[in-house]
């Protein structure tokens, strides 16, 4: 019962101190409470016009209106409902909630022409191609191949060839079998046969 109480005083003395906390910020004109952030329409039709061309990505449009990411994404369509309403040169002329649905199946087929855009232009920008020629495995050296070799033929622990070469379980046991099949795992095989 006494520890309730104290507990109990405990917060009540919290309470009080984060009380006079706010009222001495808000005194100095630095606290400004959890009340939502009001949004001109006109900046937001603006900058929303901008982000629906692809000029501005949605971190960007958070940023010029003054609200976090994580808000914009909570309150996008309250903010397109109160706020947007295309001008009558768009194509989409004046928005009802009836073509909400619409405009979302337009603007995500949209993004989605545009991102595959972008990754072709990057793709044929860069001098890299993407992925690993086939057949190909670059960490499997010289040196990892007879060490899988031992392995395979217990004469060698699969930790001892991780720690040495710094690959993973899955990439050992993957090597593990590529090389089971080569004609050099065959040959080691017969040289331990015929020295036993």
């Amino acid at each position: 019962m006494v520890t309730h109480m104290d507990r109990y005083q405990a917060d009540q003395y919290r309470l009080e101190k984060q009380r006079e906390g706010i009222k001495t910020a808000k005194a100095e004109g630095r606290y400004k409470g959890g009340h939502p952030k009001k949004i001109d329409p006109e900046t937001f039709r603006k900058y929303y016009q901008l982000y629906m061309q692809r000029k501005l990505n949605k971190s960007q449009l958070a940023a010029k209106l003054g609200v976090s990411r994580s808000t914009l994404y909570a309150k996008l369509d309250d903010y397109i409902s109160k706020y947007y309403k295309p001008d009558a040169s768009t194509e989409q002329g004046s928005c009802t909630k009836t073509c909400n649905y619409k405009d979302k199946v337009l603007e995500a087929q949209q993004y989605r022409e545009w991102r595959s855009q972008r990754i072709k232009e990057g793709q044929s920008a860069s001098n890299k191609k993407s992925g690993r020629p086939e057949g190909k495995i670059y960490k499997l050296t010289d040196e990892l191949k007879a060490d899988i070799c031992l392995y395979l033929s217990r004469q060698m622990k699969q930790v001892d060839i991780l720690k040495k070469h710094n690959i993973s379980k899955s990439t050992c046991i993957k090597y593990a079998a590529i090389i089971r099949d080569t004609e050099d795992y065959k040959k080691i095989l017969d040289n331990n046969k015929v020295g036993s």
